[in-house]
């Protein structure tokens, strides 16, 4: 809307430029801002002029209504902090329930591998106690109360451990697959939040590489040591999660890349 009016276009001009150097923010956001702020004006303006006020005294009197500039940027300045603060928490907490999620998923996988691995190399190559491990009395009849069909002490606790390492990781599996569902609703719910990117699109995979890659490293190393001086017992419960943490690991470094890899468009 234009004012017929040269005094009340530069009342108005003259505010504007006021308020756009106490703006500060994406450039995007400012040129948002001075639009609604030009708009709301020029509506007052007109609504003025339709009561019969002089142009260039409702251009003053719009002005005055709406507040000084410094005023209205430190509004803006208030409100927007608490937009990007609200949307931090929100980013940060998609950001790490997906990694929960990705990580119960991981110890679920590991589960069907440490079982794939006791079905092929033994139970004892998966859950097996070290050389020389000397089970007390007591500790003897807990096992035999759990197992009493194992016939010994020895193998009751390799049962045990057995069904611990094996179907205990699968029940985290189960969580992660009700975490995921979770997530999926919460990420469609907020998904139609119109707000400022916060994280940067690498994050999930920075931190999911570092984390998993340590992982894999630091159990990598624990299953090749039992494998080498425990005479392989227990080495498959510390490799079957190596094997897919690495490959967690690598997953996420492939979005990493991606992430960083800029997208380009042909031209014909």
């Amino acid at each position: 809307m234009t004012i017929d009016s040269r005094d009340a276009e530069a009342t108005i001009d003259h505010y504007l430029d006021d308020l756009l150097d106490r703006l500060t923010g994406p450039g995007h956001e400012v040129r948002r801002v001075l639009a609604e702020v030009d708009d709301h004006l020029h509506e007052t303006i007109a609504a003025l002029v339709a009561a019969d006020v002089e142009p260039a005294q409702a251009a003053t009197t719009a002005v005055e209504r709406f507040g000084s500039p410094a005023l209205v940027a430190r509004r803006i300045a208030a409100e927007r902090g608490a937009r990007w603060s609200t949307a931090a928490l929100r980013q940060f907490v998609l950001a790490f329930g997906l990694l929960c999620v990705v990580g119960c998923l991981a110890i679920g996988a590991s589960g069907l591998v440490a079982w794939g691995m006791g079905a092929t190399a033994g139970s004892r190559f998966v859950a097996g106690d070290p050389p020389g491990t000397h089970i007390s009395a007591a500790r003897c009849a807990q096992y035999l109360d759990l197992r009493p069909h194992a016939g010994s002490c020895t193998a009751a606790a390799l049962a045990d451990h057995y069904g611990e390492t094996v179907f205990y990781r699968l029940a985290v599996g189960v969580l992660g697959l009700i975490g995921l569902g979770a997530l999926v609703v919460l990420r469609r719910r907020f998904g139609r939040r119109v707000e400022p990117r916060i994280l940067p699109d690498s994050f999930v995979a920075t931190v999911g590489t570092v984390l998993f890659g340590v992982a894999a490293a630091a159990l990598a190393v624990t299953g090749t040591d039992q494998a080498r001086h425990a005479a392989g017992r227990g080495a498959g419960a510390n490799l079957s999660g190596a094997l897919v943490a690495a490959t967690v690991a690598a997953w996420f470094a492939w979005q990493f890349v991606r992430s960083l890899t800029p997208t380009t468009s042909s031209t014909a």
